[in-house]
């Protein structure tokens, strides 16, 4: 991330973090899987840092061979 997407990203957090997941279905389909609110501090603070160094797709570090695409949205 830039200096300024840092700081962009720095502004948004407002102590809540929400995850969603996919999960593969078939070649050509997902679904949901689970929604996810983190408002306990030490959670949000690791998955805000987390966000922070490696983008705000939480991909990397959720993704296995049963999850094909995860998403954080932090407000």
């Amino acid at each position: 991330m830039t200096k300024h997407d840092k700081e962009r990203f720095n502004k948004r957090i407002g102590g809540e973090v929400q995850i969603s997941a996919d999960i593969r279905v078939n070649d050509l389909m997902t679904e949901g899987a689970a929604y996810v609110t983190v408002t306990e501090s030490s959670l949000y603070e690791r998955v805000c840092l987390y966000a922070l160094q490696h983008g705000e797709d939480l991909q990397g570090m959720f993704k296995d061979e049963k999850y094909e695409y995860m998403s954080c949205f932090v407000r």
